[in-house]
């Protein structure tokens, strides 16, 4: 019987219910870490910032996530290129051992890897929750198409792919 009572304690204690609440009362919603990373994120992370929130495990959690990723080349999304826009993001450690941005082009839909172009791209955004652009500078290696669709984004035309003849 003592091997019976103890079973049933331990499954009320580990019931997917939880504890019973008071007719009416709100339960409290838990914050998931990917909510967290994605409120807490920042392109660039500011240290003195980071210092006057280091109590909050969320700042704590952005901050490792943002010294794990490799911030020498930016994975870029060329799919709204006609519209003028395009999306800039760091590379993780996966796409770092695969070579993608570095040995082959870092456009998202793109594995070219002959005839790579490094890039220097400014990037304007800002971070949610402040009202002030930042601007940061981002190297992006890219084949030529993507190259050019790249250039046409900063307002100059692209390059022509034909090479003047010297005459001799």
């Amino acid at each position: 019987m003592r091997r019976h009572e103890a079973l049933s304690s331990t499954t009320r204690a580990s019931s997917s219910r939880g504890p019973r609440r008071a007719r009416g009362e709100v339960r409290s919603r838990t914050v998931t870490t990917e909510e967290a990373l994605v409120r807490r994120h920042e392109l660039v992370r500011d240290d003195d910032k980071d210092r006057a929130d280091w109590d909050s495990w969320e700042t704590r959690m952005a901050v490792r996530y943002y010294r794990r990723l490799h911030k020498e080349y930016a994975i870029v999304d060329l799919s709204r290129w006609r519209e003028g826009q395009c999306g800039l993001r760091w590379r993780t450690e996966a796409e770092v051992l695969a070579g993608v941005g570095e040995t082959t082009c870092a456009a998202r839909r793109c594995r070219e890897v002959a005839d790579l172009r490094t890039f220097e791209v400014p990037f304007a955004y800002s971070d949610p929750g402040d009202a002030k652009t930042k601007c940061e500078l981002v190297k992006v290696r890219v084949c030529a198409a993507c190259g050019d669709k790249l250039a046409t984004l900063g307002g100059t035309p692209p390059r022509s792919a034909k090479r003047r003849r010297t005459s001799e």
